[in-house]
């Protein structure tokens, strides 16, 4: 067997897999809130949803920490897959299973419609559907985020230096998920002090996916300017990106220098503006986990 068919024949069981570990994660939670739903405590029924949200995405993320790893390693190895990118490679790789997973368990009548009917409906529970949405998209895309974190210093151990390539500059299936909005709730600068009425932790949760997402969209306009000798600036960011308009020199340089994941740069500049810890930081993000009332 040749080697191009030794790295497809893992890859294709590395997708399989996910597939698979990604079905069961999905079936044993539904099971669990179909038990949940025959509680008749509501302390107990908000223990138990805590419960099982916890599991579901804590599941997910070791199934991705899983196989990213061999998926660098294979990109890095193999130079007939022809990118000079192996976290980003392996990145896109995983994000069609997350948008798949998320499809799923948002799908009308699905698990998260479900989830969300069991939630308290009285005033200590005031959140929507799309916000539970919001809430479940940040913690796949952190489980991805912190699945690229050892890749990359793995990688700068070995030397590795990102350079502009045709395989880096291809738009991934997140990429073509990604919504930009061309006008902002909240700012960088509401970070600092929340608009009068608004907790810091929601202002928090709203820009987390704008932040990230105008991340990966710069570093592909990097990748594809790059191919052209052309870089791209801190005053080119501030003009095309409304996230932003008004950012900090610290807070561009963090963008531009590609030292860590896009999530993890938006954790570092959400910590850096707000003067909170990174820790702070992701337990607004991952509320689910903790709220009293969920």
């Amino acid at each position: 067997m040749e080697a191009s068919a030794y790295v497809d024949s893992a890859l294709r069981q590395i997708r399989m897999d996910l597939s698979l570990g990604l079905a069961r994660i999905q079936s044993t939670c539904a099971k669990r809130l179909d038990s949940a739903a025959n509680l008749s405590n509501t302390e107990g029924l908000e223990e138990e949803l805590r419960a099982i949200w916890t599991e579901m995405v804590d599941e997910f993320s070791v199934l991705i920490a899983k196989h990213f790893e061999a998926l660098v390693d294979i990109a890095a190895n193999n130079p007939e897959l022809g990118t000079d990118h192996p976290v980003g490679w392996a990145e896109k790789f995983v994000c069609s299973d997350k948008l798949e997973f998320f499809k799923y368990t948002t799908a009308n009548g699905g698990f998260l419609y479900h989830f969300y009917s069991l939630l308290p409906q009285d005033d200590s529970y005031h959140d929507s559907y799309q916000s539970l949405e919001t809430d479940l998209w940040i913690e796949l895309d952190l489980a991805i985020g912190d699945a690229m974190a050892p890749a990359v210093k793995k990688l700068a151990r070995q030397g590795w230096r990102w350079k502009p390539s045709e395989s880096g500059s291809q738009a991934s299936e997140c990429a073509k998920a990604m919504q930009l909005p061309e006008t902002l709730q909240f700012t960088l600068a509401d970070l600092e002090e929340a608009p009068s009425g608004t907790p810091r932790n929601d202002v928090v949760r709203y820009l987390y996916r704008p932040i990230s997402d105008s991340i990966k969209a710069i570093r592909s306009w990097q990748d594809e300017e790059g191919l052209h000798q052309r870089q791209v600036t801190a005053i080119d960011i501030a003009r095309r990106f409304p996230i932003f308009k008004a950012a900090r020199a610290r807070e561009l340089k963090i963008v531009l220098d590609r030292q860590f994941s896009p999530q993890q740069s938006s954790v570092d500049i959400m910590s850096a503006r707000a003067n909170l810890g990174e820790e702070t930081i992701r337990r607004y993000l991952r509320r689910m986990r903790s709220r009293k009332s969920i």
